[in-house]
């Protein structure tokens, strides 16, 4: 309950000052369903894919825009959340829908390009079991939570101004596109720490470090541990001494086309 109230409150912080996947029941079919959709996509799904999930779970998904969560079932997180997600969606100039979906099978956070709620654009899926292993793992008031949601949004970003050709041309694996998204959460984090000097972000580090992998010749190969946290914390720089976010794509964009 104590992790629970840190989590609520950093987030409430994260909001007041600068923040972000569907609700369905995941069955065995559905689960098998989302590992033949990455598709050189990583936890970027490919277009097309929301509505192979809504199939496979039985048409059980609710989706919410930008601050409207249904839900991580604890309705304090809920607000809090929700008002993150409009801070980030501001800082990252992206609306995506939002919702949380059943991850039981495989714990996992998901962006896709295809758009299910009027006035948004694309669609940020979080597990919700991913959420609490966050939140119960972690007292860190919420930072590993905000870290995974950043990068969530830096695919919708990349979606978005046709980056994905770019970071993938003549690339086996999904690598780049996950570093660069990596490059993107550490410059939110990097504003957020400008902003507040208090808030701490070891879990954060540790998560990026956490979620590598050496699969390298595996087509969703994410990059290394070294490497991903590497990304986050060139990203980080760039957000902490206030770049704009156009700077940080670009330079983010050359910092994995150089790797």
């Amino acid at each position: 309950m104590t992790s629970r109230r840190r989590v609520l409150a950093g987030l409430a912080a994260t909001a007041a000052t600068v923040c972000a996947h569907p609700c369905c029941a995941q069955t065995a079919k559905a689960a098998e369903l989302l590992r033949g959709l990455t598709d050189m996509g990583g936890c970027a799904l490919k277009a097309g894919a929301l509505d192979t999930i809504v199939a496979g779970a039985g048409g059980s998904v609710q989706f919410g825009g930008a601050g409207m969560i249904p839900t991580s079932g604890n309705p304090g997180l809920d607000r809090a959340l929700g008002a993150a997600l409009v801070r980030m969606a501001e800082t990252f100039g992206e609306r995506p829908g939002f919702a949380f979906y059943d991850d039981s099978s495989a714990p996992n956070a998901y962006a896709t390009s295809d758009t299910r709620v009027e006035g948004t654009w694309g669609t940020v899926l979080f597990g919700r079991k991913l959420f609490w292993d966050l939140v119960n793992s972690n007292s860190d008031q919420g930072m590993a939570v905000v870290a995974t949601l950043a990068h969530e949004f830096a695919h919708v970003v990349q979606f978005r101004r046709g980056l994905r050709s770019r970071l993938l041309a003549g690339q086996r694996t999904v690598r780049r596109m996950e570093l660069h998204a990596d490059y993107l959460s550490g410059f939110y984090l990097g504003l957020r720490k400008r902003a507040d000097p208090s808030i701490t972000l070891l879990a954060a580090g540790a998560l990026f470090r956490y979620l590598g992998d050496l699969d390298v010749n595996s087509r969703d190969h994410h990059g290394t541990p070294d490497e991903r946290i590497e990304a986050a914390e060139a990203g980080f720089a760039v957000g902490f001494e206030g770049h704009a976010l156009r700077t940080a794509i670009e330079e983010g964009i050359d910092y994995v086309l150089s790797m």
